[in-house]
């Protein structure tokens, strides 16, 4: 698998968070959302941030930066999920969005879909997204923020002291990107 695909893999579960996702007993729980609402239906959510968000260069995570991403990816030009995943999205405040979902097979995409930070990425063009710098050096708003990079090889992230539910209690993750010596290292116990 390429480096860019595997960073993509790590970034839902290290660097980025959804707006919910799902606890050990099956449950939504909130990741950048502190509260949600459904419709009767189920067809339309509205999201309620958690206060106090910051991405991981201290700018705060808004309701902007989830429109955003949904902007990217409901555009043509990137590979995702296409327009008619979520035909509405609406910013009620910089805290609030409303989303509404074509149908209820697209609620999971909304556990699913990490949100990147608009600042950084807004004078990306939507057909050269996966090859800004952005990536090289990504941003976040998750438990890990990057800490450095050896192309080809590895990524190394570290806790991130400002996490919102607390800093995460393995100070380092380091992603091996050579599975050449993936059992040697697994033997000689440098990886776990």
């Amino acid at each position: 698998l390429c480096m860019h695909f595997l960073g993509f893999l790590f970034h839902r579960l290290l660097l980025f968070l959804p707006l919910v996702d799902y606890d050990d007993h099956g449950l939504l729980r909130g990741r950048l959302a502190e509260r949600w609402e459904p419709t009767p239906d189920y067809r339309e959510w509205i999201y309620h941030l958690r206060p106090n968000l910051r991405w991981h260069d201290g700018v705060p995570v808004t309701a902007h930066d989830v429109e955003f991403t949904l902007d990217l990816l409901t555009h043509p030009d990137v590979f995702a999920w296409g327009k008619d995943a979520f035909p509405a999205y609406t910013v009620i405040d910089d805290l609030t969005i409303r989303i509404r979902v074509s149908h209820e097979g697209h609620l999971s995409l909304q556990r699913e879909i990490v949100h990147y930070p608009r600042h950084l990425l807004q004078d990306a063009p939507p057909q050269k997204l996966y090859e800004a710098d952005f990536w090289r050096r990504p941003v976040g708003n998750g438990p890990y923020r990057y800490a450095r990079s050896v192309p080809q090889t590895m990524m190394e992230l570290e806790a991130n002291p400002d996490y919102w539910s607390g800093r995460p209690r393995i100070e380092r993750v380091v992603l091996k990107f050579d599975n050449s010596s993936a059992a040697a290292d697994l033997l000689k116990g440098d990886v776990d």
